[in-house]
């Protein structure tokens, strides 16, 4: 008879197995963002085992070294490159810079397993450095990617979609939370001799490893499997849009599907994203290619670009008239509702207006200042 403790740690590797493969998925779909998701569920997958199994790496250098903390100084570059990615500003050249100081941190935790002994004074003094580097990481690339988010992020992403990425990256920022504290705590208290640490250690940080930490683990992996799965491309394609979004038949009157597409363009503000194409509505609203220009051509539209500028315009005017933007320029604001050209914006807003950006701004100001 197998003991229950076994069975769970049977569980554990079933999903921790599981986790692999979904982000050797993402890892293999080649799409930039899908390949930092993937790492990072490769990243907590080895974690998890390194977990299960410590005792036995422990007594296995090579082992250890291949499932040792190392992967701590990963985490924050990884996923503020995983939010980078879903910016328009993504430079592939560039980017990959933020793997280096990771890359080297790991190379000194090779150094210290392989060629320092634990008896070794110096030891201390590494791990040290490493937890610095550790905490440091973390919290740097955490405010660099709330900066990117609020900057870069939100503009081009829709709502739920928003929602759903502000819910990743609040769940697993959680998670390293309570993974980092407690073996901090654990670090101070073998390494010090501070009775308030050691007092906090047998009463908080011990109890963690050995009720709450495996569970904890198991949550986060819960959701990384559910959002690695629904995060691919052909997932999303085959089996999520065919069961989200019921397409519109074509025996529906036009001026309902005028009204649910003026409807899903103000919920969703699409228009926002600089790259939207009529393939990408259709498929997201569930509203046919072939509707969509029946309709916008029966409503004078010349295309589809020619509808989305006018709700670009539409927020151009809005965003204008905003205190907060007093600081923008004209492109700036031009590029938060949705324009990716200073040349386009300009030609677009003399079509529509009748006037320039500059000069429908100096109206603006004279009406203020008559006010």
């Amino acid at each position: 008879m197998y003991h229950w403790s076994e069975i769970f740690i049977g569980i554990q590797l079933c999903i921790t197995i599981q986790l692999i493969v979904v982000g050797t998925l993402n890892i293999c779909t080649k799409n930039t963002k899908n390949v930092f998701l993937g790492i990072y569920c490769l990243l907590v997958a080895n974690a998890h085992i390194a977990l299960i199994f410590s005792d036995f790496f422990k007594k296995e250098p090579y082992m250890y070294a291949f499932f040792g903390g190392w992967k701590g100084y990963f985490y924050g570059p990884v996923l503020y490159l995983y939010l980078k990615s879903l910016s328009k500003k993504w430079n592939h050249k560039k980017e990959w810079i933020h793997l280096i100081l990771p890359l080297a941190l790991f190379g000194l935790s090779l150094y210290r397993y392989f060629y320092i002994s634990q008896e070794d004074s110096m030891i201390v003094r590494l791990k040290a450095v490493g937890y610095f580097f550790y905490w440091t990481l973390l919290i740097s690339y955490f405010v660099l990617g709330i900066k990117e988010f609020k900057q870069h992020i939100r503009i081009n992403l829709k709502e739920k979609s928003k929602i759903r990425f502000q819910s990743f990256y609040t769940i697993v920022n959680t998670h390293l939370l309570f993974t980092i504290i407690p073996g901090f705590i654990l670090f101070l208290s073998i390494y010090t001799d501070v009775s308030v640490i050691d007092n906090l250690t047998e009463a908080v940080v011990l109890p963690y490893y050995q009720y709450w930490a495996v569970p904890i683990y198991m949550l986060l992996f819960i959701f990384l499997l559910f959002y690695g799965v629904t995060e691919l491309q052909w997932v999303k394609k085959y089996f999520l849009m065919a069961s989200i979004h019921q397409p519109i038949h074509d025996s529906q009157k036009n001026a309902d599907i005028f009204i649910h597409i003026k409807e899903f363009f103000s919920v969703n503000e699409v228009f926002k994203n600089p790259n939207l194409t009529i393939d990408e509505l259709s498929l997201s609203s569930g509203i046919t290619k072939s509707a969509i220009r029946t309709v916008l051509i029966e409503k004078g539209y010349s295309s589809f670009t020619d509808f989305v500028n006018e709700y670009r315009i539409r927020e151009f005017k809005n965003n204008l008239k905003e205190e907060k933007y007093n600081n923008y320029d004209l492109v700036s604001i031009a590029s938060l509702s949705g324009f990716n050209s200073k040349a386009t914006f300009y030609r677009v807003f003399k079509k529509h207006t009748g006037m320039t950006p500059n000069e429908y701004k100096a109206d603006i100001v004279s009406n203020r200042f008559l006010e």
